[in-house]
C-alpha cells in the first residue's frame, strides 16, 4: 500500500514539474499572443486584447475618443465585417527576431503583411502597437 501512495505521489509530481519546468520559448509564447491578440480583435473582446499591450499603449488606446482601451477595441472590431474577422483569424506568424526583451514578429493576413512589435513588461510579451 505504501508503494502505491509513493507511485501516485511521484506521478503527481513529474505531472506538476513537466507543466512548471518545461515554460513555452519566448518565440512560443509570442506566436501564441498573436493568435489570442487576433482573435480578441475578431470577436471584440476588448478586455481580452487590452491585457495582451503595454500599459502605455493601454492607457494611449481610446484617449482621443475618451474612451477605454476595452470600449475602443470592442467598437473598431464591431467595424469589421465578417470577412475582415475570419482573415483576422487565420492570420499566420511568419518570422519572429527577438533581441533582449524586444521583439519583431513579421504576420500575413490573407495578401497583406505586416511587422508586429512587443516588449516584454513584467515577465509577460506584450504589443506595443496595434493600430
Amino acid at each position: 500500500m505504501r508503494l502505491l501512495k509513493l507511485t501516485v505521489l511521484l506521478a503527481a509530481l513529474a505531472g506538476v514539474l513537466a507543466f512548471t519546468g518545461c515554460g513555452d520559448s519566448d518565440e512560443d509564447q509570442i506566436k501564441s499572443n498573436v493568435e489570442d491578440l487576433v482573435q480578441a480583435l475578431a470577436d471584440g473582446d476588448g478586455a481580452a486584447a487590452c491585457e495582451l499591450i503595454t500599459s502605455d499603449q493601454r492607457d494611449e488606446i481610446g484617449e482621443g475618443e475618451n474612451q477605454s482601451c476595452e470600449d475602443y477595441v470592442a467598437g473598431q472590431s464591431a467595424d469589421l465585417d465578417d470577412a475582415e474577422k475570419e482573415a483576422l483569424r487565420n492570420t499566420e506568424v511568419v518570422g519572429v527576431k527577438i533581441e533582449g526583451d524586444e521583439a519583431d514578429v513579421d504576420v500575413k493576413t490573407g495578401d497583406d503583411e505586416d511587422e508586429l512589435d512587443l516588449r516584454k513588461e513584467d515577465g509577460e510579451w506584450r504589443f506595443v502597437d496595434i493600430s
